[in-house]
């Protein structure tokens, strides 16, 4: 049985980011007929035909490796290997919290070199203004996967008068928090 060993990609998964989700089933391993595949998680197993992957069309695993054991009808096997790799989330560099006036606005940029952009308001551009106070996220496309980032805009600390000093000509207010 002629086998060739294959390469699968994933993107990686919300929950567990070193993990992808794989369908086995759809390596490539070889072009011959009247044969059928079984897959192991190691080349120990396909050998021995032990330890099968039981849902091999949704198997999540790290980046590694899968092995497929072809069989053929005259009980013939050849085991091909099937590399796995997980496509790690891609996030922006740029998009930091911020700290503004409560009463102001800002803009909250993701940057460039994405293929696609999603914000918690709807906006589908690199940037958005007049963002005020509170938490957004942003969908970023990179390929076939997205990574979704979080951003806040804090309120500045609000100062506090603690007394007010007038002289003749003067009057100096003297205030403890906030930012000058």
């Amino acid at each position: 049985i002629v086998v060739t060993d294959a390469t699968l990609r994933s993107c990686f998964i919300d929950t567990n980011p070193s993990t992808g989700l794989f369908d086995l089933t759809t390596a490539n391993v070889t072009l011959q007929g009247g044969t059928t595949k079984q897959y192991f998680p190691s080349e120990a197993d396909a050998v021995n035909n032990t330890n099968e992957i039981q849902s091999p069309a949704n198997h999540i695993a790290p980046t590694g490796v899968a092995f497929v054991r072809v069989n053929d009808a005259n009980g013939c096997f050849n085991v091909a290997k099937v590399n796995l790799y997980v496509i790690p989330p891609v996030y922006s560099t740029v998009l930091e919290d911020k700290i503004i006036c409560i009463e102001n606005t800002t803009t909250l940029d993701a940057g460039p070199g994405f293929d696609g952009y999603l914000w918690s308001t709807g906006a589908t551009t690199q940037s958005v203004s007049n963002i005020g106070v509170g938490t957004y996220w942003v969908q970023l496309k990179s390929g076939n996967c997205t990574s979704m980032q979080k951003v806040t805009v804090y309120p500045s600390q609000q100062p506090v008068i603690t007394y007010i000093d007038v002289t003749t000509s003067t009057i100096t207010v003297n205030v403890v928090g906030g930012t000058p």
